[in-house]
This record gives structure tokens, C-alpha cells and sequence, in this order.
């Protein structure tokens, strides 16, 4: 690996060459620099690959298999080294030796799926917020219109405990857990006739009425109906699959924070909460995408299970200005150290992965030009200021090649903005499938490369309706976000020119005319998202806003049975659907 390096100048979205502060290189130096010379027990990584030559360092070294047992190494990697995490000791001391697939698993062929912001995809019996059971009735959906169907929901990571959840599924306390608010009460064991569970379902539901989710409102009913259910005790099962989280040193770091942040003070019930979410995910049922977010709060779980891996001296990670997002984007997010991930063994990163990936028919790995270079922002600096700082590429994407191939599961990198061709002919080769988005692209969908997913949008751009109905650049200019005014009417008149249809014509046939067209694109998925076909103007997400806008918590404004019942729905999936034909059974 080369040492990460500190980029003083890069390429920006539209192809200019762009020049890093001189302070801004010169904080994230003094980062690199500080790192201890052995931060971890590894001194160095190696890589490897079946039939290839065994690299000089390794040629004779005994080969500690992940596993159990030991082989020595001879100059070719033998066939039957499984792939994995393996060790072995060199002359300076422990290395780490990843054996990864060469490439990711594919999907089946031509698929489609639908993108919901679970939180958002209310039913009529929901406690205020999506829940697990409104995936199972989306998943639901989805297999009634044939096979090669998937839902990817966004991350469902957990956030940090308390009264107030954070809203931002990109903004958790752990990649490794997950969110207890997505828990359906209703189908928790001994939840059926019970008197607390009644009580706060009636209150929860009322509160749902309103069209802003109220998370913390929806926290407390849930956790005051699942506290009642714990005194009455968990099964055995329930018990012995506490024991086990608890004990891994992370399930019970977790669990003990949470008991300190959150009542009660009991880390099993904490760990119970977990059992319970893994429960209602296996029974949404196969074909489900998982998103993995680019990182966590400092506050958070993670950075206190591996505080020497995080940089923790307020600087920040996002992305530079582009086309949409004239300020650049701050994210919050402190960013992973380079050499102390490596010397760790990518210990975090391999957690995240697996945790998302184990039961998944995908991933989706948010921001994947992060595994290459993330955009540090240095403390008190704005977004315009920031420096690119390298990571190694092709350790991190064995991580998920190695994670994806035992789960069987296909990658999906979101390759969106200031992405490096060489970034993305890496992933590419790696099996990754990319990511291209109409609203965004210059280029009609029938020149869509087949390694791809395909949308109209995401969640952190405009609606279809509120792009071409110009209610979201009146939002952006209401808010001071100095958007690019062309590049929106530019984007507008692309989508009304290739569907032959007016602004002034029906929102619900452009919806359905774009979807028709990104059908036939050639590539390998292709997607739509619930607000599109709820013709929602609002977007989940307003990049460059904290509380001038409702991230994160608008909900859908029609419950989701009768949204998967609409027209425009039913329009939507059987243009989508068409494409899994091709692979039936």
C-alpha cells in the first residue's frame, strides 16, 4: 500500500481543476503525521489472490487461517485457501493477508426495485413511523408483480440512545446495529392483548396523523410498550441469543452505552431490542438492499469502541461544490484515520458490511469514492475548504468483496459527483454495479451502461414533481442556497423532451412516462422511489440545511397501502417489472 496521501489539488464534477488551501493540506498532514508508527496490532496488510503468485513477504510464512488451522505458504496461492481474513507473522511483526473473491456476486440478470425511506412509508396502523412490517408490505408488493423485484430501504442504522433520536439514517451512532424505532411493536412476543402495548398504539397512531414525524413522541411509546414487555420476560431463545451479543466485546459495549444513555440501566434489554430487529428483518422476507452510510457521529457507539480510529478533533468529512450543491456539503461526520483503519484491520469497516450484508439480496455502499479518498474538512473551516485524503482502494474493496461473497449479495456503489474515472474502473472491475440518475445526467437513459442502477432521482435531490414543477429551486433560493438556476431548467427540459410531454401536463404521467423510459434502459437495475410515486414535491433530504429544513422527517402525505394501490403505482411497477421477465424461473 502507499502511504495515504494528501491531495493539494483535484479534479471538481465539471472537469476543472481545483486547488486545495494550503491550510487545509496542512491540518490534514499534521493528522497523517501524528499517527503512532504501529497504531494497531498489524504492521502491514497483504493481499492475495487464488492461482496467483503468493507475494515475496509471504513466499514460506505460515498462514494463519481466519478459519482455525495453518498452511505454509508456497509460491502460488493454492486453490483451497479459503477466502477471508488470515494472519501471519512477518519480520516486523503481524500481518493481516486478505484473500478476496476477484469480483462481487451479480444480480440474477435485469431486475428493478423500489427505494423507500422506510421511516417514511407509514400504513394506516403505524405507529407514526415506517416500520419492519411496512417493509414486509412493500416487499409484499413488490413479489406481486413477479420475480427480479428488490426494496432497498435506507440505512437502518442505530442512532445515538436517548429521548431524542436523530432523525438522519446517515447520521448514526453505529453501522453495526440497528435502529430500534423500526420496530413494529404489534408483532413483538406476548405483545398481542397487552394493556401497555394498547394503550401507547392509540397514542402513537393519533400522533401519526400529522404529516412531520415526530420521532421522539413515536421513541416513547414504543419504548414504554417494549419496557412492559421485557418485565414480562423474553423466551429462552430470546436468552441465549442475548448471551451471545453480550458476549462479543462490541454487542456489549453497545448494549452498556445504551443502558447509560437510555432507561433502563439494563444492557440485556438493550441487546433484546437487537434480537427482536433481526427477527422482524429476516421475516420481511429475501430480496431486501441494504444501504451502508459513509460513516457515524463522533458521538456515537463506533467512535467509542474505536476512538484511536476516528479523527475526533472536530474535522469533519463531505464533499466538494457540483453542479447541485454550489456550497459543497458538510456532513458532520468525523472521518476514519487511514493508518490507524489499516493497522486495525478495517476492524469497523468489516463489522458495517457484514452487519448490512448478512440476509441481503444487495448493498448499496453510500458515497463509494470514500473507499478511494474522503473530503476532510478541517475544524471551523466551511465545505469550500476541504482536501481529499486517500485510503487504500483494493484492501477496502477486498473487505467487500470477501463480505458480499459469502452472503452471496451484489454491490451497488453510488458513484454520484466528483468521482475519478479511475475510482470508478475500479469498482467496476471489482463487480461493483454504479450508479446513474436522469435527473442528473446529460445523456438519455437508453446510453446507460449495463453496470448500473439506474434512477430518476435520490433522496438527496429533487422529487421528479418538485424538479419540474419548480417548487424545489424555490426552495433552495428561500433557503440561500444559491443553486444552479441553469443547470435545473436544464435538467427540466432534458426530462420534458424526452417524454414529449409539458410542465404543464399531468405530474402523474411524467412520473410513469420516465419510469417507462428508464425501463428500457440497459441497465442491470433500475429503480423508483416511493415519493415518486406518492408525486411528492418535497424531498427526504435539503443538503447544505440543518433545521431550516424537515430532514429526514416528512413522511408520505397518503398511508402506504393506499399508495401501493394507486395508478401510478400499479403504472410504474408493471413498466419496471418487465425487465424480470427475463430471468424467471
Amino acid at each position: 500500500m502507499a502511504h495515504p496521501r494528501v491531495l493539494a489539488e483535484y479534479t471538481d464534477a465539471l472537469g476543472r481543476v481545483q486547488h486545495s488551501s494550503p491550510e487545509a493540506v496542512a491540518h490534514a498532514d499534521e493528522v497523517l503525521r501524528a499517527a503512532a508508527s504501529s497504531p494497531g496490532e498489524l504492521v502491514d496488510v497483504v493481499r492475495c489472490a487464488a492461482r496467483g503468485p503468493t507475494p515475496a513477504s509471504l513466499v514460506g510464512r505460515v498462514l494463519h487461517l481466519e478459519g482455525g488451522g495453518d498452511l505454509v505458504l508456497p509460491d502460488v496461492v493454492p486453490d483451497d485457501v479459503p477466502h477471508g481474513y488470515h494472519r501471519a507473522d512477518g519480520d516486523r511483526g503481524l500481518l493481516l493477508v486478505l484473500h478476496a473473491p476477484a469480483r462481487c456476486p451479480q444480480p440474477a440478470g435485469p431486475g428493478w426495485f423500489v427505494a423507500a425511506q422506510l421511516y417514511a412509508a407509514r400504513s394506516a396502523d403505524s405507529w407514526g413511523i415506517g416500520d419492519l412490517r411496512d417493509a414486509r408490505r412493500i416487499r409484499a408488493w413488490v413479489d406481486g408483480h413477479g420475480p427480479g423485484g428488490h426494496v432497498m430501504l435506507n440505512p437502518l442504522h442505530a442512532p445515538i440512545p436517548g429521548p431524542h433520536p436523530q432523525p438522519s439514517p446517515y447520521f448514526s451512532s453505529s453501522r453495526i446495529f440497528r435502529n430500534p424505532l423500526y420496530l413494529c411493536v404489534e408483532e413483538v412476543p406476548g405483545a398481542a392483548g397487552h394493556r401497555v402495548v394498547a394503550e401507547q398504539r392509540e397514542r402513537a397512531v393519533v400522533a401519526g396523523a400529522e404529516r412531520l414525524i415526530d420521532h421522539s413522541s413515536v421513541w416513547d411509546a414504543k419504548r414504554t410498550s417494549l419496557l412492559a414487555l421485557w418485565a414480562d420476560g423474553p423466551d429462552a431463545r430470546s436468552q441465549d441469543r442475548i448471551d451471545t451479543l453480550l458476549a462479543d466485546p462490541g454487542g456489549r459495549r453497545y448494549a452498556e452505552e445504551c443502558a447509560r444513555l437510555e432507561e433502563p440501566d439494563d444492557p440485556r434489554f438493550h441487546a433484546w431490542l437487537q434480537v427482536l430487529l433481526e427477527d422482524q428483518l429476516l421475516a420481511v422476507g429475501p430480496g431486501l438492499i441494504h444501504d451502508v452510510a459513509v460513516g457515524v457521529d463522533r458521538a456515537g457507539v463506533d467512535a467509542r469502541l474505536w476512538p484511536d480510529l476516528f479523527v475526533l478533533d472536530g474535522t469533519k468529512v463531505g464533499a466538494p461544490a457540483d453542479e447541485f450543491n454550489t456550497q459543497g456539503q458538510d456532513w458532520g461526520l468525523p472521518p476514519l484515520h487511514p493508518v490507524a483503519l489499516r493497522a486495525a484491520g478495517y476492524e469497523p469497516f468489516v463489522r458495517a458490511v457484514r452487519s448490512v450484508v448478512t440476509g441481503a439480496a444487495g448493498i448499496r455502499l453510500d458515497h463509494v469514492m470514500g473507499l478511494e479518498r474522503l473530503y476532510w474538512i478541517r475544524p471551523g473551516a466551511s465545505p469550500v475548504d476541504g482536501v481529499y485524503v486517500t485510503y487504500d482502494l483494493d484492501e477496502l474493496l477486498d473487505v467487500v468483496a470477501i463480505e458480499a461473497g459469502r452472503a452471496g449479495a451484489f454491490v451497488i456503489g453510488e458513484d454520484l459527483g466528483t468521482v475519478p474515472d479511475a475510482i470508478k474502473a475500479a469498482s467496476e472491475d471489482r463487480g461493483l454495479l454504479g450508479y446513474r440518475v436522469m435527473s442528473l445526467d446529460a445523456d438519455p437513459p437508453s446510453t446507460f451502461p449495463e453496470r448500473a442502477a439506474a434512477a430518476l432521482t435520490t433522496h438527496d435531490l429533487p422529487t421528479i414533481v418538485g424538479l419540474v414543477s419548480g417548487s424545489d429551486l424555490a426552495e433552495q433560493e428561500r433557503l440561500g442556497l444559491e443553486p444552479n438556476r441553469a443547470g435545473v431548467e436544464e435538467a427540466v427540459a432534458r426530462l420534458l423532451a424526452w417524454t414529449g410531454l409539458t410542465a404543464d401536463d399531468d405530474p402523474a404521467e411524467l412520473v410513469v412516462r420516465l419510469h417507462e423510459l428508464l425501463a428500457a434502459s440497459p441497465a442491470m437495475l433500475v429503480a423508483a422511489t416511493l415519493d415518486d410515486l406518492a408525486l411528492v414535491a418535497e424531498r427526504p433530504n435539503m443538503p447544505g440545511t440543518i433545521d431550516e429544513w424537515p430532514n429526514w422527517r416528512i413522511a408520505l402525505p397518503v398511508a402506504l397501502e393506499d399508495l401501493l394501490a394507486s395508478d401510478v403505482a400499479g403504472r410504474v411497477a408493471a413498466a419496471l417489472s418487465v425487465r424480470g421477465s427475463t430471468h424467471a424461473p
